[in-house]
């Protein structure tokens, strides 16, 4: 096994074609990861099942979206001491030292099942557990 110099970055980032599909404790507690098949939101992790099989739906936003959101309630606002400015709303994010953005935020957290009180779910529209606020 190589020893990392003391210039190496740590950890060694992995290579693409390896994915985080899981966690375990030592405890045996697990986190299982669905991630998204196509889109905008290829690859990113967009449900969690833990080891009690309470299962969670992540909602993710991108900035175009929430652009899109913010340019449309800016408009419909009664507010009209601010002028609307398309530049105040962008759909990219500049990049930063660590590479580029692209803008995924998490928006929501829904709970979708939980087996030890299948019947407290509401029916037909799951339970929002965390909501962020857009700025």
């Amino acid at each position: 096994e190589r020893v990392p110099g003391a210039e190496d970055v740590l950890p060694a980032p992995l290579p693409p074609y390896r994915v985080l599909t899981g966690l375990a404790d030592r405890f045996g507690r697990t986190l299982t990861y669905r991630r998204e098949a196509a889109g905008d939101l290829a690859g990113e992790i967009t449900g969690v099942t833990d080891g009690a099989g309470r299962e969670f739906r992540l909602v993710l936003t991108t900035q175009a979206q929430r652009a899109e959101e913010a340019r449309t309630s800016s408009l419909s606002s009664s507010d009209r001491s601010r002028p609307l400015s398309a530049s105040a709303f962008p759909d990219t994010l500049p990049g930063t030292e660590y590479g580029p953005d692209r803008g995924i935020r998490l928006s929501a957290v829904w709970l979708m099942h939980d087996p030890a009180y299948p019947e407290s779910l509401p029916v037909g529209d799951p339970e929002a557990l965390i909501t962020t606020a857009v700025t």
